[in-house]
């Protein structure tokens, strides 16, 4: 089994944004959030707001992070009660084909 991380809290991704306006470098947000460099770009590069609409407003907003996680999980959870209904469905295929 692979290894288990810790997802960033909305708190660190409010840190992370108020340190990327202030043009903070990202190996000392990693530093100070004790998370890996790595960690810290894909954040920013995954999170990333641009609209050519409105290029006044692009950059990163840890809020809207933080919600798009939110929203990642819970699809994630719902795949996992498709599997469970999926392995049903098909225990009850077997029991009706036995039948026949």
């Amino acid at each position: 089994m692979g290894a288990v991380y810790k997802q960033l809290s909305i708190t660190e991704r409010r840190k992370i944004e108020r340190w990327r306006h202030a043009k903070v470098p990202v190996d000392e947000m990693a530093r100070v959030l004790k998370r890996c460099r790595s960690t810290i770009f894909r954040e920013l590069k995954r999170n990333y707001f641009s609209d050519e609409s409105m290029p006044k407003y692009a950059g990163y907003y840890g809020a809207a992070a933080q919600l798009l996680e939110t929203i990642f999980v819970s699809c994630q959870q719902c795949f996992a009660l498709s599997e469970i209904q999926r392995k049903f469905l098909l225990s009850q295929l077997e029991n009706l084909s036995r039948l026949i």
